[in-house]
């Protein structure tokens, strides 16, 4: 999983949080087509692409692009009620143990969780919008 499908100028940060991350996807990796690990990377593709053009903060962009879903297969077996909300959370350690710029730390856990538009949220930053 590290290292597949790395993009250019990818952070310092990015071979951790994949790390750290690791085990939340693996369970959905063949349960779940739509949204396991390579969603992930389709994901981050398009949204890196996006976000270079708008002038994004691309390493928070990076780490909301990686750590989104991390929740999904908690949700999906039914031991979470709503992947953002519980991804948020898990964000929040995963990126506070890889000692992440502080100050991002929020505008990431924010864009995880107002990601799922069903739920009636409302982005409120630049890299949450190209979420």
């Amino acid at each position: 999983m590290c290292g597949v499908g790395s993009p250019k100028n990818m952070s310092k940060f990015r071979e951790k949080i994949l790390q750290a991350s690791k085990k939340y996807y693996e369970e959905t990796a063949n349960s779940d087509w739509s949204h396991n690990f390579d969603h992930i990377l389709r994901v981050e593709r398009l949204a890196m692409r996006l976000g270079r053009q708008e002038k994004a903060d691309l390493e928070a962009l990076e780490a909301i692009c990686l750590l989104f879903d991390v929740a999904r297969g908690l949700e999906d077996k039914g031991e979470v009620a709503d992947h953002a909300v519980a991804g948020a959370e898990i964000a929040k350690e995963i990126l506070a143990q890889i000692k992440f710029p502080v100050m991002k730390i929020e505008k990431v856990c924010h864009a995880i969780l107002v990601h799922r538009k069903s739920k009636g949220n409302v982005p409120q930053t630049l890299e949450a919008k190209i979420l």
